[in-house]
């Protein structure tokens, strides 16, 4: 008999505490539902808080884009009527599907500031070729900010007139829709011999690398020379202007090596400066030499 009282006091204050768990699990899922149900009132379905103006800062062609934010954004063609829509959508977004999932779509006057989720918006506005980095703010009561870091056009491809342009790191780039373009950029020439496929804004060509790593130590390093166009080949084939002294250019044919950027360079100013001292009229300078440029 006592062994069984003690079975059921036990099985009782198993109960108890059993109860008392599940109210305080209650009391706990309870206030969490609350405190959901208080901030979906508050924001997400707070008409206050809805989207009224889209702010876009940026140093280059993107300040002041709403629209193309928007179109950016958009993932429902339909939605925007005109031709020119489309072709603006796969401007700014290469990889565009009709049929894309709409959870960023935004409206203005009806999507709330807090429905929408920053983080995707923009990882969406990063797969915009011309965009380096993008930043989402939420501006209360109704304001969306974003800011943007454009990628810089440092070459075009092919000839002046080209539609496509690259940043330093070989990614391809729309001339409608990036950073004003410099007339005086780089035009690499030679490629189609290492990338026979189609090019589209937003691809990286790798093959390129050789072509922009002297671009840029150029740009970065010597001022007085003025490339203008680069040819990829076994050795790479530049043609530059050279900023004399007395203010005048002088053209040069280089040839240079794609290993040792950084000597050939220091061999090549070394060589255009004795030439200068001399008053050498010859314009093609051979590089493939240890140490020493040759003038040609």
């Amino acid at each position: 008999m006592a062994g069984s009282a003690k079975s059921k006091n036990s099985k009782r204050r198993l109960l108890r505490i059993s109860l008392v768990l599940f109210t305080f699990l209650l009391i706990i899922a309870s206030a969490v539902l609350l405190l959901w149900l208080t901030a979906r009132g508050l924001f997400s379905r707070n008409q206050h808080f809805t989207i009224k103006r889209i702010v876009v800062k940026s140093p280059g062609w993107w300040n002041g884009r709403e629209a193309e934010i928007i179109l950016a954004l958009n993932t429902r063609e339909q939605d925007w009527p005109g031709k020119k829509v489309g072709e603006v959508l796969r401007i700014l977004r290469p990889n565009y599907r009709e049929k894309e999932p709409t959870a960023n779509y935004i409206k203005l006057g009806k999507t709330n500031l807090f429905g929408i989720r920053p983080k995707k918006i923009r990882e969406k506005l990063e797969e915009i070729p011309s965009i380096d980095k993008a930043e989402v703010f939420r501006i209360i009561p109704d304001t969306l900010e974003v800011r943007i870091v454009e990628r810089i056009p440092r070459a075009f491809l092919g000839n002046r007139k080209s539609r496509w342009v690259v940043d330093a790191s070989g990614v391809v780039m729309d001339r409608n829709s990036c950073i004003d373009i410099d007339q005086s950029l780089p035009v690499i020439v030679g490629y189609e011999d290492e990338y026979s496929g189609k090019i589209t804004a937003g691809m990286e060509l790798s093959c390129l690398k050789p072509a922009l790593d002297l671009i840029m130590k150029v740009v970065t390093e010597y001022p007085k020379f003025e490339i203008r166009f680069v040819k990829l080949g076994q050795d790479l084939q530049m043609n530059m202007n050279y900023r004399k002294i007395n203010g005048k250019h002088k053209y040069y044919l280089v040839i240079i090596p794609r290993k040792n950027i950084d000597q050939k360079l220091f061999e090549l100013k070394k060589t255009i400066l004795n030439a200068e001292y001399r008053n050498d009229p010859r314009g093609v300078i051979n590089l493939r030499y240890d140490n020493m440029g040759v003038l040609e």
